[in-house]
């Protein structure tokens, strides 16, 4: 499977995990939000958790263009961006508590991804090079 289209399918799990299909609700939950990031202990694991869950997106972001620095920020920006829609989709649910937390560690999570591809692709190109 090309990273193309790994990238893609990515993007389709994270918006069906997080996006709330079954609670939307027509008005808005805004006391639910928790502005204020990393306040409380369960913050820590949660954060760890969006982490690993949006490093394949900034991996498979980093493997689908050319391996430079910039795909790092290209990752950070369009990442944060996925994570605000999706967060703010579960301020209409009565079940979920959308979070600044979640959105800095998915964006975190990403520019860690795209940082390891692009690290990867140097290696692979230095190896292919000593290699000849």
């Amino acid at each position: 499977m090309g990273s193309r289209v790994g990238f893609a399918l990515w993007v389709g799990v994270i918006i069906a995990v997080v996006v709330p299909w079954t609670s939307f609700q027509n008005h808005a939950h805004w006391e639910r939000v928790d502005w204020i990031p990393f306040t409380t202990p369960s913050d820590v694991i949660d954060a760890g958790e969006n982490v690993l869950f949006y490093m394949p997106y900034g991996y498979l972001l980093g493997r689908n263009r050319a391996q430079s620095r910039r795909v790092i920020g290209l990752a950070f920006g369009s990442a944060s961006m996925l994570a605000v829609c999706t967060e703010f989709t579960q301020v209409f649910s009565a079940t979920r508590f959308p979070s600044t937390t979640d959105i800095i560690s998915n964006a975190t999570g990403a520019l860690i991804g795209a940082w390891w591809a692009v690290n990867a692709g140097r290696n692979e190109r230095y190896e292919g090079e000593v290699a000849k």
